[in-house]
């Protein structure tokens, strides 16, 4: 009995001392629709701050050249918002899904994000 007591207890101070963290609030995923050879389409992904310490993007890595990405230098502090800008170059027709990897300071694995779409023309 006294060794589950004690793993309960340690899994509820974990639980409850744990900062939450980011999130999306606009989504992770982002459909450009039907687009054409040579569009810049952009999207704008939103991002909450609902931990109680500052929140800082390390890195941002696109699957191809395609796909550009654009994000806060600075931390975003508790309560605050941010956007992740995102715009894929259309230079093929066909279906396009690209997957974009966000890295957080002091988290183990990245948030994705994806845009997809179809792009029309020569």
């Amino acid at each position: 009995m006294f060794n589950t007591s004690v793993l309960l207890s340690a899994f509820l101070l974990l639980t409850l001392s744990s900062d939450v963290g980011q999130v999306w609030i606009s989504g992770t995923t982002h459909d450009f629709g039907l687009i054409s050879t040579g569009d810049r389409p952009e999207h704008r992904f939103l991002l909450l701050n609902q931990g109680s310490s500052p929140l800082r993007i390390d890195n941002i890595r696109t699957p191809c050249g395609c796909t550009a990405v654009d994000w806060p230098e600075l931390p975003i502090p508790p309560g605050d918002t941010a956007a992740v800008l995102v715009e894929y170059h259309a230079t093929s027709p066909g279906e396009f899904h690209k997957t974009i990897k966000v890295f957080f300071h002091g988290q183990k694995g990245p948030d994705q994000l994806t845009v997809h779409g179809s792009v029309t023309g020569p």
